[in-house]
């Protein structure tokens, strides 16, 4: 009798041609003879003009049972099916063609249904890969013949894999977890999860970011030096924990961003972004995905949207907690948050060492870190003639480092309209310049604030 599988509910020749800078592209695979001989012999369509509406939608429903007992030469086979992300399905289809370009394994399609797509495995190559329908795996090293069978959906693929008997499945599962392991395509990359896409991150460093001495300690020792090698050894040598947790909170504009795109870049480590999750089951596969790296980071971009509370109903709180709470001592992982309302997440996620250890508050800067910001935004211009000290105290309190820096490309804009430059058309900064580009900044967050008071809201002071 067929073993039935469990399915998750839904979370959302070596004949695999390698392709560079391709778009996606369906091909068709060679049909593997068995399955040609046997899908010829066993046609459908001349049965169908005999049988009722309710008889055609059940043999639909059994065929493949049928098909798959007929390829196997078994009144018998198993099956085990998982629910995976695009993402992890881009890893396990990797795997596959390391697998077909070692000799190991030789895919063939079984049916018309099965066709390649093309999925890019770093930031600038891209290969053929099994993309859905059902495919036969035949292992050229031994006699071992599996059939695999992948469906789409909108954000997540159903993986099923059928064999004759157990043994085969748990060779097959054996090869292909080792394959995994040896050739994850996002081993030291920085990706998207819920998409599979590589991230480019810009060539920022720390010397293009401007932090607090408390900020820049905290990132130096729960981040920078559970990344670091020889640090970890020592930490693990004296039984410390090797995971951290930290959430960056403040309003938008303080750099929260800024400072992950600059570990992302800087790190050289697997950093792994989450933007969104629907599901209790996404969390899941997050989790059990990081577990497979020596060391990863992974970022929960604004995470107060997503999460929520469980005095609201939130079950992805609860799981979330779960998680973070039973990560594998041993595995080398940093989970970092941001948010702009620290406040609406569960007091369980933020007021809990060992899920979240630190919190780092994003604050606006004050004068001293504007002058550095505004000095280092203008390096390589002529700022002779501005007093720093003097803009930066005009600078409204409640402005932030994104608004210091537009601050900034507006005062250049209105050096070259008023031909302050040097001759090779360098701009000239001076202080009268920035203080007339504040001047103007202020007039229009009250313009803003006198419109909506006569709306009915209220504004925060601008000073």
């Amino acid at each position: 009798m067929r073993v039935s599988k469990h399915r998750p509910r839904p979370s959302e020749g070596s004949n695999i041609s390698c392709k560079k800078f391709t778009n996606v592209n369906y091909v068709s695979l060679d049909q593997h003879p068995k399955a040609k001989k046997i899908l010829k012999s066993f046609d459908i369509r001349r049965k169908r003009n005999d049988m009722s509406f309710v008889e055609n939608k059940y043999y639909d429903n059994n065929i493949s049972h049928v098909e798959f007992c007929l390829f196997f030469n078994s009144n018998d086979y198993v099956s085990h099916g998982k629910v995976l992300s695009s993402t992890l399905l881009n890893v396990y289809m990797y795997a596959l063609y390391k697998l077909t370009e070692e000799g190991i394994i030789k895919i063939s399609s079984f049916d018309s249904t099965s066709s390649l797509g093309t999925v890019k495995v770093n930031y600038t190559e891209e290969i053929s890969l099994p993309y859905k329908g059902t495919f036969v795996l035949n292992f050229l090293k031994q006699d071992l013949e599996c059939i695999l069978s992948i469906s789409r959906y909108d954000e997540s693929a159903e993986l099923d894999v059928y064999a004759k008997n157990h043994s085969d499945f748990g060779k097959f599962d054996q090869t292909l977890r080792e394959a995994i392991k040896k050739y994850n395509i996002y081993k030291n990359k920085v990706f998207n999860y819920s998409t599979g896409e590589f991230l480019n991150i810009p060539n920022e460093t720390f010397d293009d970011i401007f932090l607090t001495e408390n900020i820049k300690k905290e990132v130096k020792e729960n981040i920078i030096d559970y990344v670091n090698n020889v640090d970890m050894e020592v930490k693990i040598k004296n039984n410390l924990p090797s995971k951290r947790g930290l959430i960056f909170e403040g309003v938008p504009g303080t750099g929260k961003s800024f400072l992950c795109r600059v570990l992302a870049n800087t790190l050289k480590t697997t950093f792994m972004v989450v933007t969104n999750i629907n599901s209790t089951c996404q969390i899941n596969d997050i989790f059990n995905f990081a577990s497979d790296f020596e060391r990863i980071i992974i970022l929960f971009e604004d995470i107060d949207i997503y999460i929520g509370d469980r005095d609201f109903g939130s079950k992805i709180i609860s799981t979330m907690l779960n998680e973070l709470d039973g990560m594998k001592v041993n595995n080398n992982i940093i989970v970092l948050c941001t948010t702009n309302r620290l406040h609406s997440m569960d007091e369980a996620l933020r007021n809990r060492p060992g899920r979240f250890d630190r919190i780092l508050k994003f604050n606006y800067p004050n004068r001293e870190l504007k002058v550095n910001m505004l000095k280092g935004m203008t390096k390589g211009k002529d700022t002779s003639q501005t007093d720093f000290e003097k803009v930066c105290t005009e600078i409204p309190k409640n402005y932030t480092g994104a608004h210091i820096k537009e601050i900034y490309i507006s005062a250049c804009n209105e050096a070259i309209k008023r031909k302050s430059c040097t001759k090779d058309n360098f701009v000239i900064l001076t202080t009268d310049i920035f203080l007339d580009v504040i001047k103007d900044f202020k007039q229009r967050d009250s313009d803003v604030k006198s419109s909506t008071k006569k709306m009915g809201f209220d504004n925060e002071p601008t000073n």
